[in-house]
């Protein structure tokens, strides 16, 4: 039995819930001799389950079983740091397997007169006192996945792999010339304008003569830069895989001079353009904030690997009806209902949400080959929010119209740039050997293919 709360799954003993390889729990490990006396700290991938939650609620149960509670429920243990066994064990905590609490709730949804916990929330595990021994990590919940095998887990190991032990994702965007542009300036009184304007005149100098090469007109030249700096970064690459919610990439989970691009865009579920509006029939427990994104670089819709992602979708789009002559086409246009109300849509281009899912999960694989994501962890993390969460079925109907200037040609051109990607991608392979020859292969013919 699942029961939400502000549209998220409620966190407790009978669901799923759980923190995946939250990253770094640093336990001292033996040897302890002379050498290393209090042992060698090593950083663990840290996991906690709601199976094990305690302390919960007494007489309102999800299943049967207890719901977690505000500052009082708690998992009982957490695994993964099992051989930080040295007699310090954490370095914050001194201890290993410690207990796990939440740190996020639902601010209007309460049991038994406490906030609840959903899927989502931030945890922090391998409590002995606070703080923890690990930093705040997300709950997430296990999707039906195909023969009971979570797709995920490969790609989640390549970000514990690849993303340092104890070190910002602010310095890693840093270290890769990702960060932002502007940061640590307030313009709020004259005595802080003078440092706005001295930033504005740097931002402009560097578009100009360094990044920009001839000026503004080349700033795609400086967001494809982004893109291979991204690339070329092992931690930024394999945190492609990672998808994060949109509030969450505004918030930090993505560098300075990336974007949280909707892998299905929001104006799909609603009449507006940003996913503002009426909600289309099925759609209505969509939010753009709390829906799915992958950090890209460009702001803007056309440019850099944002643009990319857009063009990549729109081909995707195109190619998802077929005319029988061997052709591609749209599919027909045809009014949409709108939830809750008896007028519909104008003639629209139109997608199931099944279509839409495979369409984005096919366009991370074409715009980040090096990345080398599991379409099924992509396509699965999609679901958990849009199937499980939202509640959109994969016959439902979605829009899938081309905005003012992004017709078929546009995104062409916008596929045409998959060749900077692509070589791109060669030299990182060339000095990495992160992708494989075969994939790039067929990156390569399929770029050709949608270019005709």
């Amino acid at each position: 039995m699942t029961v939400y709360a502000n549209k998220l799954e409620v966190s407790c003993k009978a669901q799923a819930n759980m923190v995946i390889a939250a990253f770094p729990d640093v336990c001292m490990t033996p040897p302890e001799n002379p050498a290393t006396p209090p042992g060698v700290p090593v950083p663990y991938p840290n996991f906690g389950f709601d199976s094990d939650t305690d302390k919960g609620t007494g007489t309102v149960k999800i299943g049967g079983k207890t719901v977690n509670q505000k500052n009082k429920s708690y998992f009982t243990k957490t695994t993964g740091d099992e051989a930080g066994c040295a007699a310090k064990k954490g370095v914050i905590t001194s201890k290993n397997t410690g207990k796990a609490y939440s740190q996020a709730f639902s601010m209007n949804v309460k049991a038994e007169a406490e906030n609840l916990t959903r899927f989502s929330d931030i945890q922090t595990n391998n409590h002995a006192s606070t703080p923890a021994n690990a930093p705040p990590f997300p709950k997430i919940s296990s999707a039906n996945f195909k023969d009971g095998k979570d797709p995920c887990v490969d790609d989640f190991k390549k970000v514990t792999d690849n993303c340092p032990a104890g070190k910002s994702l602010e310095d890693v965007c840093a270290n890769a010339g990702l960060k932002k542009e502007w940061e640590g300036v307030e313009v709020d009184n004259t005595s802080k304008a003078s440092d706005a304007r001295l930033q504005m005149n740097t931002t402009s100098v560097e578009v100009k003569d360094g990044k920009g090469g001839k000026g503004v007109s080349n700033v795609n030249k400086m967001r494809m830069k982004h893109y291979a700096c991204a690339q070329d970064d092992a931690c930024l690459r394999a945190r492609k895989c990672v998808l994060v919610s949109k509030k969450d990439a505004d918030k930090g989970e993505c560098c300075g001079m990336q974007t949280g691009h909707h892998l299905i865009p929001e104006f799909s579920f609603a009449t507006g353009t940003h996913g503002d509006g009426d909600p289309l029939k099925g759609c209505k427990g969509y939010d753009p904030q709390e829906a799915p994104t992958i950090c890209v670089e460009g702001c803007c819709h056309t440019k850099g690997s944002h643009g990319l992602m857009h063009g990549e979708y729109y081909i995707g789009f195109m190619s998802a009806a077929d005319d029988g002559k061997g052709g591609k086409t749209h599919k027909p246009k045809k009014k949409l209902s709108i939830a809750g109300k008896t007028k519909k849509t104008g003639d629209s281009y139109n997608l199931t949400h099944a279509e839409a899912r495979k369409i984005a999960t096919e366009s991370v694989a074409k715009v980040f080959p090096v990345s080398d994501c599991n379409p099924d962890c992509i396509e699965a993390q999609l679901k958990e929010y849009h199937s499980t969460t939202a509640g959109i079925s994969d016959d439902t109907d979605m829009r899938c119209d081309a905005g003012p200037g992004r017709g078929l040609e546009d995104a062409k051109r916008r596929s045409g740039r998959i060749d900077q990607i692509l070589q791109a991608a060669r030299n990182i392979v060339e000095k990495t050997g992160t992708a494989t020859k075969r994939r790039l292969s067929s990156a390569t013919s399929s770029a050709a293919k949608r270019r005709k």
